[in-house]
């Protein structure tokens, strides 16, 4: 009866074991939760919204243009989560606010963004702006763009610190503090 009893915690041991390495690598490979934390990607993303980071598609299909994605910068201290607008080798050209893509066949594209928050009323001109994106690297932007740290400020961002695409989980919603 002891050898049974001991023979029971260790196969559930082993399964605890088993059961909490997949959750791991799962949680740290493949999906991981994060939250909005500031109004830069208004009115598409809230501040205390949460989302999944689809992190596995991104090694094997490239980003395109108009994902928005989770961004970990080395000098931030906390995730970014923003828009992809230029894609590698591609021109980015801001003029008075609208964004014109020169893509790799030297196409100008108007980007049409429904989901920007528009300029409003403003003490200043928006910034004219041309930026060709080097390789692996990539051009991102809020939504929110009269109220975004991106590329505008910081340049492109290497791929290797896009964590990957936001899955929005519009059913759910933290409580932040100044809401």
């Amino acid at each position: 009866m002891k050898a049974d009893a001991i023979h029971y915690i260790t196969i559930t041991l082993r399964y605890l074991l088993i059961g909490v390495t997949v959750l791991f690598l799962i949680r740290f490979f493949v999906i991981e939760p994060g939250v909005v934390l500031d109004r830069s990607m208004e009115p598409t993303m809230q501040n205390g919204e949460v989302f999944a980071v689809e992190k596995l598609s991104s090694l094997f299909f490239p980003l395109r243009r108009g994902e928005i994605v989770q961004v970990g910068m080395p000098d931030v201290h906390y995730l970014l989560v923003k828009r992809v607008i230029g894609l590698p080798g591609e021109t980015v050209i801001i003029k008075n606010g609208n964004v014109t893509i020169t893509d790799l066949k030297r196409n100008n594209i108007q980007l049409s963004e429904p989901y920007i928050r528009p300029y409003g009323v403003l003490t200043e001109k928006p910034k004219d702006l041309t930026v060709t994106v080097p390789d692996n690297e990539y051009f991102i932007m809020g939504d929110n763009r009269p109220n975004s740290s991106d590329s505008r400020v910081f340049g492109p961002v290497h791929r290797a610190y896009i964590i990957g695409r936001v899955i929005r989980l519009n059913f759910l919603k933290v409580f932040t503090a100044g809401q």
